[in-house]
């Protein structure tokens, strides 16, 4: 609680220019921040001047001027100038010069695949539609996993469910994603992909545009009392290249075999999926390092299941853009 700073929203009086990344490690505190301020701030002066800029940049403002983020380009129009963005909002404020910075939207995002720069008034924007996309069993095999199902935004009648063994001498491995101190950003995802169960889309027939908070709602039970569950959000282009978009953990406490019904925050993202692209769930129950492993009285293996379809129907929930 000494680190929570929801308490201290009403007391905040001063214009603040909230800088993250889609892989920044600190992501979800500078949403939470940004929101915060501009709803509770002390004074109409301050709700009404906090900005926000969000990019495909992992931490540090040293990685803005950056196109990459890991291996993955996400071309010149991502890399800013990091004095051109704070400058002009020091001008304003402290030396009172007349630049306009206040008349500005006030969030700037990236939107991913589509590769370009958006702005809005309010976050999460208004022309949302939240939908649920359901983990079903029927086999799509668009990948060699340990299980390849379907993702849709229909749902299966029958109940079903899907095992895996989570073996802790043999973690499956984190690789980039919002990390500090380890490999960061985006690499190719397949290599863990195929260690996990995944549901995926047919290719698209249309653009998809995913921009605002990612959650997912699943049914899962375990041989063991704790057990972590990763479900992870993948944009994979026609030639197969699995590209990172969000994640989310979660390490549940039951009794061996009991169903628990448990929701996993990955945060937010903005990603346009492109046409002929697909959306692929991954679901594993590991993420080491950058995780620690869900121990078990000295028990190296855990069978978990995640149940999908009918009264147990397992989901995520994307923020759909309505063009």
């Amino acid at each position: 609680n000494e680190f929570d700073m929801s308490n201290h929203f009403g007391n905040i009086d001063i214009p603040i220019y909230h800088l993250g990344g889609w892989f920044d490690v600190f992501l979800n505190g500078t949403l939470k921040f940004y929101q915060g301020v501009s709803k509770n701030g002390k004074s109409d002066k301050t709700k009404q001047n906090q900005r926000l800029i969000v990019g495909p940049w992992v931490h540090g403002p040293t990685n803005i001027d950056n196109r990459f983020a890991g291996e993955f380009d996400f071309g010149p129009d991502a890399a800013l100038d990091f004095n051109e963005l704070r400058l002009p909002w020091f001008d304003f404020w402290l030396k009172g010069k007349n630049n306009g910075i206040d008349e500005t939207k006030k969030i700037n995002f990236f939107v991913m695949g589509k590769n370009e720069w958006k702005q809005a008034d309010e976050w999460p924007l208004n022309n949302t539609t939240y939908t649920k996309y359901y983990f079903n069993k029927k086999l799509n095999g668009e990948i060699k996993s340990l299980y390849s199902g379907t993702l849709s935004d229909k749902k299966e009648i029958e109940n079903s469910q899907l095992s895996f063994t989570n073996n802790l001498n043999n973690p499956v491995p984190s690789l980039g994603g919002n990390t500090l101190s380890i490999p960061n950003g985006v690499f190719e995802h397949s290599s863990v992909d195929k260690q996990c169960i995944t549901f995926s889309t047919n290719p698209l027939e249309n653009e998809l545009e995913v921009t605002g908070p990612v959650s997912a709602e699943i049914y899962v039970n375990s041989d063991q009392e704790n057990s972590d569950w990763v479900v992870r959000l993948c944009d994979v282009d026609q030639s197969g290249y699995s590209r990172l978009v969000c994640d989310g953990i979660f390490r549940s406490h039951a009794t061996s075999g009991e169903i628990q019904k448990i929701k996993i925050d990955m945060w937010a993202t903005s990603n346009m999926f492109l046409k002929g692209h697909r959306l692929r769930i991954s679901v594993t129950s590991s993420c080491f390092p950058r995780f620690d492993r869900a121990l078990n009285n000295g028990s190296e293996e855990s069978k978990n299941n995640i149940l999908c379809g009918g009264s147990n129907a397992s989901y995520i929930t994307l923020p759909i853009i309505n063009s």
